[in-house]
C-alpha cells in the first residue's frame, strides 16, 4: 500500500496563514497612510510660512514707501479678525486677494495695521524648525 496516497497534499494557506498575511499587509498599508499624512501636513506648513514671509515683505515695503502700515487697513483689514487676503497690499503683493491657508485655518488681523506696526496670526500644525505647534503671528518686528 502506498502511504502517499494518505496524506494531505494541500498546497494553500490555511486560514491562520491568511489571516496572518491581512493583518501584517493592514499594518503596512496604515503605517503608510500615517507618513503621508504627516508629510502633507509639513507640506502644509512650510506653504504657510512662505505664505507669512511673503506678506511680512509686503507690509515692509509699504511702510518703506508710507512710512506707515496704515493704509493696508483702508478698504480692506481694518477689523481684527478679517482675513489678511482683504488687506490693501495689491501694490505690494499683486496676488494678496489669492492668499490662503492651504488647510482648514485662515491668516487672519490680530492687530489692524497702524502707523507703526500691524500683526497677523496664522497656525501651524506640527513643529517646524524652532516653531512649535499652534498659533503665531507675524509683526513690523518679525515672526513670533
Amino acid at each position: 500500500m502506498n502511504i502517499n496516497i494518505l496524506r494531505n497534499t494541500s498546497s494553500g494557506f490555511t486560514v491562520i496563514q491568511l489571516l496572518l498575511s491581512v493583518l501584517v499587509l493592514g499594518i503596512i498599508v496604515s503605517g503608510f497612510f500615517y507618513l503621508l499624512n504627516n508629510e502633507r501636513s509639513k507640506t502644509r506648513d512650510a506653504e504657510r510660512l512662505a505664505d507669512m514671509a511673503r506678506v511680512q515683505a509686503a507690509f515692509q515695503m509699504l511702510y518703506a514707501t508710507n512710512a506707515s502700515y496704515i493704509s493696508a487697513a483702508e478698504n480692506g483689514c481694518g477689523t481684527v479678525g478679517s482675513l489678511v487676503n482683504s488687506c490693501n497690499l495689491t501694490a505690494q503683493m499683486p496676488d494678496i486677494g489669492t492668499i490662503k491657508d492651504p488647510g482648514q485655518y485662515a491668516y487672519t488681523v490680530n492687530a489692524i495695521p497702524s502707523d507703526q506696526g500691524y500683526e497677523v496670526v496664522f497656525r501651524l500644525e506640527n513643529s517646524y524648525g524652532s516653531l512649535k505647534s499652534g498659533f503665531h503671528a507675524i509683526t513690523e518686528n518679525g515672526l513670533r
